[in-house]
């Protein structure tokens, strides 16, 4: 119940899309490999802010984890794999800002 609520979407999301949560992370690294790690996955998506509407938030949170860590990487090794070099026309950062700006009612029409 801890991860449920407004206040909680980054610990939910992570809790819901990963193995292991920071906590439990902590305790599995030593130190020293913690901090070989750390910052290695540059991250260059806007921050949503903490008053954000809840779906630009969830947007933000997918940006961070789902994208780099998921589908661009699978995107990457399997185009790779068959000789094709694969483009992401819709990732430019002025359309991904612009869109980001945009309020949810626009990004989301009915149920």
């Amino acid at each position: 119940m801890a991860h449920l609520g407004p206040d909680h979407l980054a610990s939910g999301w992570s809790h819901l899309i990963s193995l292991f949560d920071p906590h439990d992370l902590a305790s599995l690294h030593t130190p020293e490999f913690a901090a070989q790690v750390a910052g290695s996955l540059p991250r260059s998506a806007p921050r949503a802010r903490r008053g954000a509407p809840p779906l630009n938030r969830m947007i933000h949170l997918q940006w961070d984890h789902w994208l780099p860590d998921d589908l661009l990487t699978k995107q990457d090794k399997l185009s790779m794999a068959h000789s094709i070099e694969g483009r992401e026309p819709f990732l430019d950062h002025e359309l991904v800002e612009y869109a980001l700006r945009l309020p949810p009612h626009l990004k989301i029409s009915g149920s």
